[in-house]
């Protein structure tokens, strides 16, 4: 449901994650038929970056892998929300044309829609299994490439180096946000891997915890199924600046 207050309808598609919960290794196939079925974008993109952090599973794990604490819970939710909405925002004074891939790919059922009788319930199914191959052949692809790099990453980068850093809170938040896109863990386990580098400042583990359901490896090249190359550099460079501006910010207000 479309709201004529722009913000609430937004605000409504971020905590959607909530009813439909899904991590950051699903939400771009489930995005791409939002799109296809009509949802508007800027409510689809405000979906897409909230619904891997603002879901019971996530809640949950980060509430245990920080033994309890309620306050990064809270506030890896409240920074994943303000992030989605103000995107969601902005991408509502964007052209579609200049965001959206052209999608060559239409089934026998897209092509029946418009058709006044009923559609049997063979293309239905068929309908079904043509979309699974679409989206594995159109996405995964994206996804083994991106989970290699990870991969590679994980196994030669040096811990060590990075701790000698975690003291300044600048450098340890920007630290951080490079580790989360590179090691593109799924949120519903990256808060078990930010709660052990016990060195560094929360508001650097913040950063970890909320760009890396944003915009990991995996993500950057699932969004190539989809995106057009220069709205992904605009996601990049606009959500990389708003995790490091507010996480800043809360790093100084809670010391």
């Amino acid at each position: 449901m479309v709201f004529k207050n722009k913000f609430l309808s937004l605000s409504l598609a971020a905590l959607a994650g909530i009813v439909f919960p899904t991590c950051e290794c699903g939400i771009i196939p489930i995005v791409k038929r939002l799109i296809k079925k009509g949802v508007p974008l800027n409510l689809a993109v405000t979906y897409m970056l909230a619904a891997p952090l603002i879901n019971p599973v996530v809640i949950f794990s980060t509430f245990l892998a920080f033994q309890n604490t309620l306050e990064v819970v809270f506030e890896r939710s409240i920074l994943g929300f303000i992030i989605a909405v103000l995107t969601g925002y902005l991408v509502s004074f964007l052209r579609t044309e200049g965001i959206l891939k052209s999608n060559p790919f239409f089934s026998d059922l897209d092509q029946l829609k418009a058709l006044p009788y009923s559609v049997p319930l063979t293309l239905k199914l068929k309908d079904t299994l043509v979309h699974a191959a679409t989206d594995f052949f159109d996405l995964g692809k994206y996804l083994i490439i991106g989970s290699l790099v990870a991969a590679v990453s994980q196994t030669f980068l040096s811990r060590q180096m990075l701790l000698t850093i975690g003291d300044n809170l600048a450098p340890s938040i920007l630290v951080m946000m490079v580790l989360a896109v590179i090691l593109s863990l799924c949120s519903e386990v990256d808060a078990f891997i930010a709660s052990t580098f016990i060195h560094f400042p929360l508001a650097s583990k913040l950063a970890f915890l909320v760009l890396g359901p944003m915009l990991d490896l995996k993500l950057l090249l699932l969004f190539l199924g989809i995106f057009k190359k220069r709205f992904i550099f605009f996601l990049v460079a606009w959500i990389c600046g708003l995790v490091f501006l507010l996480t800043l910010i809360l790093g100084k207000l809670i010391g």
